[in-house]
């Protein structure tokens, strides 16, 4: 589904209280659901909802005597939950990704999208820093600071560069049969330890923007 209206942004108290919603179904079926993005970072004005979880799995049975035809996939309660929400009245309907294996969901709703982000557990905070941003920071800051350790972001994590070779601009794909791994952080303090900067409270994360960008002059100098 395509949908490319652009809808105006929300006040921070009405984005909370329809993010709340969708938090309060998905948390009995998922660990660390939580906000990220502009309503984390405590934004007056949020364009859309940006929210962050992993979801719980479940492994299928089999009919043979091994169960060596079972799969592990996410849980189907997960899904229904999201999938049986109304918020104002209305169901959430998937713009792009798939609840079933994606890592990535696009939600529509008339008054403000979502975006829902599921990520492996041991990249949980990872991504949770880099999807709160805002964006610059997440860039100029974060990912910086990574680079400049060696690693490089993956499809599957940060591998280390030496592992990995670019496959298109700003895309690395780890060619490496037995990659060494990053830490598995136990929390965003954790992982901004690790990259070696300070841990900042979300409100604080921005670049400051040169004199001349903020005064609206496009030249750059």
């Amino acid at each position: 589904m395509t949908i490319t209206a652009k809808k105006p942004a929300l006040p921070h108290a009405d984005a909370f209280t329809i993010a709340t919603t969708l938090l309060q179904a998905i948390i009995p079926y998922s660990f660390n659901a939580r906000t990220a993005g502009s309503l984390r970072r405590g934004q007056p004005v949020v364009g859309d909802i940006e929210i962050i979880c992993i979801p719980y799995v479940e492994q299928t049975e089999s009919d043979d005597l091994f169960n060596s035809n079972s799969q592990v996939i996410r849980s189907p309660s997960f899904i229904k939950a999201i999938q049986d929400l109304r918020i104002d009245g209305e169901t959430l309907v998937v713009m792009r990704g798939s609840y079933a294996s994606g890592r990535y969901v696009r939600l529509y709703h008339s008054r403000i999208d979502f975006d829902l982000f599921m990520p492996e557990a041991h990249d949980y905070y990872r991504q949770l820093a880099i999807r709160t941003g805002s964006a610059d920071y997440s860039r100029s800051v974060i990912a910086a600071a990574w680079v400049a350790k060696g690693w490089r972001g993956t499809a599957d994590g940060l591998r280390l560069e030496s592992q990995c070779k670019l496959v298109a601009e700003n895309q690395w794909k780890c060619i490496h049969a037995h990659p060494e791994l990053p830490p598995v952080w136990g929390s965003e303090e954790e992982f901004f330890a690790w990259l070696g900067i300070p841990y900042l409270h979300p409100s604080q994360r921005y670049v400051p923007q040169p004199e001349w960008k903020r005064l609206g002059n496009t030249k750059s100098f």
